[in-house]
């Protein structure tokens, strides 16, 4: 039965090593940074390990892996690992080479202690006890973390950089929210044809105007519409129209939008999944991403359908504290706010699963009452309700009054009530 187990514990322990070698070499300075205190002797691989020695010493990752076997690297770029390979978390892989570790030397000294009990060697079968009940390595950074003093440095580090947050320029909506923070995860929720889009293009660009840099993920659209999206916001001009234009006009309105962003808003049209967007992370580090739309995102396989959006989304949460990023997603609300007489959404309108509500710190939903009633809105600034439906830091079902101009997709928030619609 032992040695079912630990077959069992070698095999994981063969695919750990191969992906976190993989992992590596696809960013070596980060898997440096982030896992060099394992050990290159760790490794049952033995050819790995001395890889692995040889990546910390920064050598060149291919001419690293012919000196020890001209085959390695050829090795290493054709594993097919797709249940492992991750490759922004290869902190996970150095924990499973831990844990297996740990596990064998479980087996091992528990035979050990059968052994000894049996001949009533009571001594050495306590040592061997002690052994194995020693918190191993890869908890130590966790139980530091949790003392008070550490929290507090952190905390008064914090302080000394006066971070006041993220500003979106959003004037009368921060009043209600504040800024952004670091680690947290805000919604942007509504219908479809709501503007929900172009309001996580809005705040995506005034984040960059304000020296952030952002990424937005497009799952919908590729990078050449979601930008004439932007042009004609910033030409003021409806998207039908400017297509109509001249190829020099655009040319000069699209380099203008281009040096006012400069390097600090990044485009991604290509990536549908956790490991895909904290990839692109990894790459760019941001200080904020936007994902266009959650529904939008690859379903992995076998998953059941109502709960694998809030699992990815709870991996992007998790990953932004790591790395300190603000994240927006964008959702869409199902069909129930079209049957009530009150339409305004409420939380109980996500879709899908109360998992997305769960991991979410900021839940804003929009709301345009012409949306339901105006077939001809189009040449006319609405009223528009975003709703606060959730704030982990603040109040709740609070609502911020704007105006949206469904031509140029853009939302004024510092409008006063006196110029609004007399519907409000």
């Amino acid at each position: 039965m032992s040695d079912d187990i630990s077959s069992k514990i070698l095999e994981t322990r063969h695919d750990a090593e191969w992906a976190f070698l993989l992992c590596a070499v696809s960013d070596q300075e980060y898997a440096i940074k982030k896992c060099g205190g394992l050990s290159p002797s760790m490794f049952i691989n033995k050819r790995l390990g001395k890889y692995w020695q040889s990546l910390k010493e920064r050598k060149d990752p291919i001419t690293a892996a012919n000196e020890i076997d001209i085959q390695l690297f050829g090795e290493i770029s054709s594993k097919q690992l797709d249940v492992y390979v991750n490759y922004a978390r290869i902190d996970e892989y150095e924990r499973l080479i831990w844990k297996t570790h740990y596990a064998l030397d479980c087996i091992t000294n528990a035979s050990k202690i059968a052994k000894y009990a049996s001949n009533l060697d009571v001594d050495d079968a306590y040592k061997f006890i002690v052994d194995i009940s020693k918190i191993p390595p890869f908890f130590n950074d966790a139980i530091k973390v949790n003392t008070a003093s550490v929290v507090n440095n952190i905390y008064r580090e914090k302080l000394t950089e006066n971070y006041k947050g993220i500003d979106y320029s959003f004037p009368k909506l921060q009043a209600t929210i504040g800024n952004l923070r670091k680690g947290t995860l805000t919604y942007i929720a509504g219908r479809p044809g709501m503007g929900k889009t172009s309001m996580s293009l809005q705040f995506g660009k005034n984040i960059a105007m304000n020296n952030h840099r952002i990424i937005y993920f497009t799952l919908e659209m590729d990078k050449i519409r979601l930008w004439e999206r932007m042009l004609s916001t910033h030409c003021s001009t409806e998207l039908s129209k400017l297509r109509e234009m001249s190829n020099e006009y655009k040319a000069e309105q699209s380099e203008n939008l281009s040096n006012i962003l400069g390097d600090n808003f990044i485009i991604c049209d290509n990536a549908y999944t956790p490991q895909e967007i904290e990839r692109e992370c990894l790459l760019n580090s941001p200080d904020v991403i936007i994902i266009d739309h959650v529904d939008e995102m690859r379903r992995p396989e076998y998953s059941k359908e109502n709960i694998w959006r809030s699992s990815y989304m709870k991996d992007i949460r998790d990953f932004s504290k790591e790395h300190e990023m603000a994240v927006i997603a964008v959702l869409q609300l199902n069909r129930n706010t079209d049957d009530r007489q009150d339409k305004r959404p409420l939380l109980m309108d996500l879709r899908w699963d109360g998992g997305l509500e769960q991991v979410a710190d900021i839940v804003l939903m929009g709301y345009a009452e012409e949306y339901y009633t105006d077939t001809n809105v189009i040449s006319k600034n609405i009223p528009f309700e975003l709703w606060v439906r959730k704030n982990r830091d603040g109040n709740n079902n609070v609502c911020t009054k704007m105006l949206y101009n469904l031509k140029t997709q853009y939302f004024n928030d510092s409008v006063t009530e006196s110029h609004m619609s007399d519907k409000y």
